[in-house]
């Protein structure tokens, strides 16, 4: 495989290509991507950024490198391995860079999303965050949160995404900010006769849809009685039912305010919450509007930006890691090699690791525990790309079902096999040489068992 954009990496993979032995020329090696958990809280994260990764890989490579790569959605631990590149071992080095940036972004995106989701349901959940997130992360940003179980966003980017099919895939939403008020105010209207005005051609231009009124342009709380009375006027004029947004100020009670002012008159009535929400933050405004005697299914919708893209780094969930576990040599053939570390928190996996499905609570002798589906660039990446996103997160339900039985000591410790275990344990000697048996994958014509495993104490 050539990259069509070798600046995509930096000067370490670039430099390496010049420094490497005579004995691994012959080029063949594999890769892993690793999440580890720097912060020992190992709770399950949600893969996302395949599709990402598929449409660039494949618009790449002519076919030169084998990747393998766990789903869309699916569960995974920090220490599992959820990337396998096989093939050139330069080309798959300089692979470093886009794998793990597109990984670690979109995975804590896709982890803050169900979340959130778990809380409140798709259907009361708007992405509003494309403002808070790098151009270049737009699409990455929104996918993401689309992948963690979103349907509603505002982000318009993803109209240009191969693959993301408005109407199947999302849901876009979203009606007025806090400029068109101050352009109204701008040319001598009162803020009470522009809610009116904006309503009247909201009606005449989306017809059926409900307008959200932003109410903190001036002051919340006059804000909050003037967007009321005209939404009732509309109710009445043409049967419409329209919402309001609070943007700044305390949410909380004014969102049970506006609730007691309207629902008796308006059942069907709304109220969108937005600025610097958190999971936490949901949860105590559904416990206390609940207390308030409204149900906050029938009446609250949340909108949330900067929570799931602020302070996104690559040790966000875990210090991603790629590395290679075999390097194929013309004096000992295939050797399995693993970086052990002064931190056990940073080793990586030897071998080919044989990304497959496994039984949940026995290892099988592979090192993905469970629901790691393999995906191979060509016509399985093409029908891969092609799929809903429903249909990814249905295929994936079913491995988060499963992560509910996992044993708990799973989420406490990692479960590796015996001889890496002891590898770690014993860190500090530095230098091993004993059988590893490893599993070939299914795809792979390279046939790998009993092979030795080698680390050197010199760097």
């Amino acid at each position: 495989m050539k990259l069509t954009h070798p600046e995509e990496t930096d000067l370490y993979n670039e430099t390496m290509d010049n420094l490497g032995p005579k004995e691994t020329e012959t080029g063949y090696s594999v890769w892993q991507a690793i999440p580890r958990d720097v912060n020992k809280y190992f709770k399950p994260r949600v893969m996302a950024g395949t599709r990402a990764i598929l449409r660039d890989f494949l618009d790449r490579s002519d076919g030169g490198l084998e990747l393998c790569i766990l789903q869309d959605g699916m569960p995974f631990l920090p220490g599992d391995p959820v990337v396998q590149v096989i093939g050139e071992k330069s080309q798959a080095r300089k692979l470093e860079a886009k794998i793990l940036s597109t990984l670690f972004y979109m995975t804590e995106v896709a982890t803050r999303t169900k979340e959130l989701i778990d809380l409140v349901g798709a259907d009361r959940l708007i992405e509003v965050g494309m403002r808070g997130s790098a151009p270049g992360a737009w699409t990455y940003s929104a996918e993401a949160f689309l992948i963690g179980g979103g349907k509603l966003t505002s982000n318009t980017t993803l109209r240009n995404v191969p693959g993301l099919v408005e109407g199947r895939d999302y849901k876009l939403v979203g009606t007025t900010g806090h400029s068109l008020y101050m352009e109204y105010l701008a040319a001598g209207y009162t803020q009470k006769n522009t809610f009116k005005i904006i309503l009247e051609k909201f009606e005449k231009n989306y017809s059926g849809r409900p307008c959200s009124i932003l109410v903190d342009t001036v002051e919340p709380m006059l804000g909050i009685n003037q967007a009321l009375d005209v939404i009732k006027e509309r109710k009445k004029i043409s049967g419409q039912t329209h919402y309001i947004r609070l943007d700044s100020g305390d949410l909380l009670s004014q969102a049970i305010y506006a609730l007691r002012e309207t629902v008796e008159e308006i059942p069907d009535f709304k109220v969108i919450i937005e600025d610097g929400l958190t999971a936490d933050k949901i949860k105590h405004y559904e416990a206390e509007i609940q207390k308030a005697g409204f149900d906050p299914k029938k009446h609250i919708i949340y909108g949330a930006g900067g929570y799931f893209f602020n302070n996104i780094t690559r040790d966000s969930n875990g210090a991603w890691a790629y590395k290679p576990s075999v390097y194929r040599t013309t004096n000992n053939g295939d050797v399995d090699v693993v970086k052990l570390s002064g931190n056990i928190l940073k080793q990586s996996l030897p071998g080919l690791i044989g990304i497959s499905y496994d039984v949940l609570g026995k290892r099988l002798n592979v090192h993905n525990r469970y629901a790691a589906n393999r995906i191979i660039t060509g016509e399985t990446s093409q029908a891969y790309l092609d799929k809903s996103i429903d249909e990814l997160k249905n295929e994936a339900k079913y491995y988060w079902g499963k992560m509910q039985d996992m044993p708990k000591k799973w989420y406490a410790a990692y479960d590796l096999s015996d001889e890496l275990t002891q590898m770690q344990h014993d860190a500090v000697k530095r230098t091993y040489e004993f059988g590893y048996k490893t599993i070939s994958s299914e795809d792979s014509t390279q046939s790998k068992q009993n092979l030795k495993l080698v680390v050197n104490d010199s760097v």
